[in-house]
């Protein structure tokens, strides 16, 4: 089995199915993630190649999680893009569907292992914060990367329909 991630679309043609082929953009992230699945397909052509999207978790916090329950509490600029669509798994949900696949030998080839909501990193910090209990402050502000001058793929909305659901999804309330 191999890790990868949904960086490896462009973020121009979604929703990008398990056989869509990967078209990253040009920065080195994603231009590696997208070699690995190449070189680990042409070693191993029996591999399942998984593609989780934004993982999160809450015990403990993810990275990106932290970095937005820190800036709320001590107030620190918070930009949250609108414009970067994706879709969250919690890391739990991630783990034990990765654990499942790995006892199935008989599934190969790629995997888009992603939660059933796409949502933008605005709506989903917006969830996050509520399923915490924070209230953002004016310094949690709704931004566009593109005006931040980042290259970063827009929308990165995957069908798992090879995957199928996740078993026990943590879906965050509205």
């Amino acid at each position: 089995m191999h890790v990868s991630s949904d960086l490896v679309f462009d973020g121009e043609h979604a929703p990008y199915t398990d056989d869509s082929e990967p078209s990253p953009l040009d920065n080195p992230y994603a231009q590696a993630k997208a070699e690995a699945e190449r070189q680990v397909a042409a070693i191993h052509p029996g591999v399942a190649i998984v593609r989780p999207s934004l993982i999160w978790g809450l015990d403990p916090l993810d990275h990106q999680t932290k970095w937005l329950v820190d800036g709320v509490k001590s107030g620190s600029a918070v930009s949250l893009f609108t414009d970067e669509i994706r879709c969250p798994v919690f890391v739990n949900d991630l783990a034990d569907w990765l654990i499942e696949l790995a006892a199935r030998r008989d599934l190969t080839g790629p995997f888009n292992a992603v939660g059933t909501q796409a949502l933008s990193r605005w709506e989903f910090g917006q969830k996050l914060m509520r399923k915490l209990g924070l209230r953002p402050g004016p310094n949690v502000k709704a931004a566009l990367s593109k005006d931040l001058g980042l290259n970063r793929a827009r929308n990165l909305t995957l069908e798992a329909r090879r995957a199928g659901l996740l078993r026990r999804e943590h879906w965050l309330p509205n």
